[in-house]
């Protein structure tokens, strides 16, 4: 074999992989139906579907909430003196002042499928 007959190796073309969209537009196929697409990570807009009653998801909402609100006020008690007059106390005192136990105790009515 003559010298320089052999290709060297770094002179092959690079070769790509098509994109899921690419070999479907070369393949003329038709795009994926939305239930496919969202679950394939497809469309990242799509919102999760969440199964609880509006009952349970207010009550998780407002527990989280709760939640917030206590760590927040730790955090207010564990700050040093000269960080009292900051935005950063006004905006934690403000989350403590707030009265969510009254937002907890109400409780949206129920709908016609009674959940």
């Amino acid at each position: 074999m003559p010298t320089g007959s052999s290709p060297a190796a770094g002179s092959r073309p690079e070769t790509r992989r098509r994109t899921a969209a690419e070999q479907r537009q070369a393949s003329g196929s038709l795009p994926r139906p939305p239930f496919e697409a969202a679950i394939a990570g497809g469309e990242p807009n799509t919102p999760p579907v969440d199964r609880r009653g509006r009952l349970q998801r207010w009550d998780d909402a407002t527990n989280v909430m709760l939640g917030i609100q206590v760590e927040c006020v730790d955090w207010l008690m564990a700050l040093p003196d000269n960080l009292r007059g900051t935005a950063m106390a006004e905006a934690l005192e403000a989350i403590a002042d707030l009265d969510l136990t009254a937002l907890a105790e109400v409780k949206p009515p129920r709908g016609y499928r009674r959940d």
